[in-house]
């Protein structure tokens, strides 16, 4: 509205200049007010557009803070997942480590009667699996003193033995 007025004021200064009502000092100041209403109408164009470019900034940055705000709780709650996750392979771990303490107490193979080893049927390291049938994995004589062997002996040896007579054989 100022730069309006002193358009006006400017328009009419022209007229009555050229009639010679007014001076031409008087006029040129009219002229600089015009100057500087428009130079004021400009500034003020230009506050207005960096405010809004403040208004946008200051609305990205709300954005920005919403969207770090909304990351930082999915942070949040993918720090709570990793937690669960920990938490459970734990559990799986402590699982583990029960079933591997069972299987080391079955690892040790333990004779139902005394006696003495006369034959093995499995090495050291060896996968036993139970199976349908139950594999037979020592032979053990409970009393050797009861033991009936058979052997097959020479007859120039076989003369000299009589029952009852003790012999030693490997």
């Amino acid at each position: 509205s100022a730069l309006q007025l002193a358009q006006q004021t400017v328009n009419r200064d022209n007229s009555l200049l050229s009639q010679g009502y007014i001076a031409q000092s008087q006029a040129d100041s009219d002229r600089t007010n015009s100057v500087a209403a428009q130079s004021a109408l400009q500034a003020a164009q230009a506050g207005i557009q960096q405010a809004r470019a403040q208004a946008a900034a200051s609305a990205g940055q709300s954005q920005a803070s919403a969207a770090q705000a909304t990351q930082s709780f999915s942070q949040a709650a993918s720090s709570q997942d990793s937690a669960a996750a920990a938490a459970a392979a734990v559990q799986s771990a402590q699982a583990m480590v029960q079933q591997d303490n069972l299987n080391l107490q079955r690892a040790v193979i333990t004779s139902p009667v005394d006696g003495t080893v006369i034959a093995r049927n499995v090495s050291a390291g060896v996968t036993v699996a139970a199976s349908l049938q139950t594999p037979t994995l020592f032979s053990i004589a409970q009393d050797l003193k009861k033991m009936e062997v058979d052997i097959a002996v020479g007859e120039p040896d076989i003369g000299s033995i009589k029952p009852g007579d003790k012999v030693n054989f490997t």
